[in-house]
């Protein structure tokens, strides 16, 4: 929880004036967010059909053409990367790597060379370990006016993106070298006469990347091994992903727990390329591909409780995996009987339905059904008063949700009379709001 000083401070900011870079218009910090959408309204998506804001639809498209995830392409799970090439500190864990390029007036050609170097560099760098890279041009621009011709510089960032081994570099060079060019003559279209001079300096920013997969080499939880209703394929490699759901679609009796069991069927499931450990980014290419739903629930070994990492796409045979990691890997296993499964978080030891979105359960599948109808839509809760003359009070504690955190907030304010004078709109201000005290996390009244 933020302390007393900082509170006030949030509260302060949202009331500095700032400026529209659009419009130059000034308003409030907390409005400029609202006001940028009348500059940028939604489009829609030509390959997922989704609404994205104009000023962010080409970078959405880009990495939608290829079924890139979005959530990735950020700087998050990343550590400093090791590497014997040559490199500089940059932010944070990112390391700065000199691209060693032919200087040009055309710029077609100049990016052609910068992303077959930076291929040339990730390369060596995947072949190590995972990696977050992007691409970096420093350009120099010129215009003429009547006092002269004016420089000035410009650096352009390709998107982050996430790379491992196995990955297609090819797809990740031409979805940097597109997103450049776009950014290039989008500022010299807005930038009013500005031409392209040349290259100042060109670079390959990378980190070490971390990513949520499954390599099956964790030592599982005693309250998970004493479950009968999951399944530990034991293997030595790292397809412990793909031995869960042959598990599920060609069971077996007679010791289920032995990958050998599943390899004279290893080939029915298409991979397309995947390599493995499977993230769980990519698990939603391996549900097109066949034809399944696949969820997945993270174990949290310090209060044993669930929490839904991936929610299966909804089509096809219904998969549910368990994912339990540690500090340096994570392992899938097979949930064979997903009620029985969460009958842990309950001491009612007769049958359930739990929903596999929100973990709540209910008594019969007729009560799961009506309630799908709407949890599916993302509808999280459904307004329903009580009885004339009853009250309703909540108990089952032990069935909340588990959260990363929860930040409580209470205010006291008071309505302080104001003048409005010098008035133009035509909105009369009589009163304003003042914060005069809150409450502290230790429960301490200021």
């Amino acid at each position: 929880m933020k302390r007393s000083a900082d509170l006030f401070a949030g509260t302060a900011d949202k009331h500095i004036k700032v400026q529209c870079p659009t419009c130059n218009q000034q308003m409030r910090s907390d409005n400029l967010e609202r006001h940028m959408k009348i500059h940028n309204p939604d489009r829609e998506c030509r390959f997922c059909k989704k609404m994205i804001r104009t000023d962010l639809l080409f970078r959405h498209m880009v990495l939608c053409r290829d079924q890139v995830d979005e959530t990735l392409c950020n700087r998050d799970d990343c550590t400093l990367l090791q590497s014997n090439l040559e490199s500089s500190s940059v932010e944070g864990c990112f390391r700065k790597f000199k691209l060693n390029i032919e200087k040009s007036r055309d710029y077609e050609k100049l990016l052609s060379n910068a992303v077959a170097a930076a291929g040339t560099c990730i390369q060596d760098l995947v072949s190590q370990h995972p990696i977050k890279a992007q691409v970096v041009l420093e350009l120099g621009f010129f215009q003429d006016s009547y006092e002269g011709r004016e420089y000035a510089n410009k650096v352009f960032r390709s998107i982050i993106e996430p790379i491992i081994l196995g990955d297609d570099l090819e797809k990740y060079l031409i979805r940097s070298r597109i997103y450049l060019k776009g950014q290039i003559e989008l500022y010299e279209r807005n930038g009013s006469g500005w031409q392209f001079e040349g290259l100042h300096a060109a670079f390959l920013e990378g980190s070490h990347y971390h990513p949520l997969a499954g390599s099956g080499k964790v030592k599982i939880p005693p309250t998970v091994k004493k479950m009968k209703s999951v399944l530990n394929v034991n293997a030595p490699d790292n397809k412990c992903f793909l031995y869960c759901i042959l598990a599920k679609l060609y069971p077996v009796s007679k010791h289920p727990e032995r990958y050998t069991k599943y390899l004279t069927n290893i080939d029915a499931v298409t991979l397309d390329g995947l390599q493995f450990p499977i993230k769980i980014a990519h698990i939603g290419k391996v549900e097109a591909l066949n034809n399944l739903s696949i969820s997945v629930f993270e174990w949290c070994t310090e209060d044993e409780s669930v929490v839904p990492l991936h929610h299966g796409c909804g089509l096809g045979r219904q998969v549910d995996l368990l994912y339990i990691r540690d500090e340096f890997t994570g392992h899938y296993l097979l949930i064979k009987n997903f009620n029985a499964f969460m009958r842990h978080r309950t001491k009612y030891h007769n049958s359930m339905h739990y929903c596999r979105r929100c973990l709540h359960g209910f008594t019969t599948a007729d009560l799961l059904s009506d309630h799908g109808q709407y949890c599916h839509q993302g509808v999280n809760q459904i307004t329903r008063m009580p009885e004339p003359g009853t009250a309703i009070k909540f108990n089952a504690t032990h069935k909340q949700d588990k959260k990363l955190f929860a930040v409580y907030f209470d205010f006291e304010c008071l309505t302080v009379p104001m003048t409005d004078e010098g008035r133009t709109a035509k909105t009369v201000k009589y009163q304003k709001t003042r914060a005069s005290r809150f409450l502290h996390r230790d429960g301490i009244c200021f």
